[in-house]
């Protein structure tokens, strides 16, 4: 799973990378009261890779204003989620 998470420069040797990461998304519906969320976590890399990291710098558009120059890879270990629905009446 590739991500972009905010911060600026290639990372190199004065980049601290973290060797394990969580990821959480959320996606919520107010009209309807409906949404789920997911979280991943596991050990993350960078992606060094040219064309691989192209590929991501295109595809995956960054969540907070500023760089998002850092790749990184996270191998998910962990999985969880749920599904937000409306209550019933």
């Amino acid at each position: 799973m590739g991500i972009r998470p905010p911060g600026g420069g290639t990372p190199g040797p004065a980049v601290a990378v973290p060797s394990t990461a969580t990821y959480h998304v959320d996606e919520l519906r107010t009209a309807t009261g409906t949404g789920w969320t997911v979280t991943v976590a596991g050990p993350v890399d960078v992606i060094t890779d040219p064309d691989e990291a192209a590929h991501y710098q295109r595809s995956l558009a960054g969540w907070t204003h500023g760089p998002h120059d850092t790749l990184l890879r996270l191998h998910p270990k962990s999985v969880t989620g749920f599904r937000l629905a409306r209550a019933e009446r």
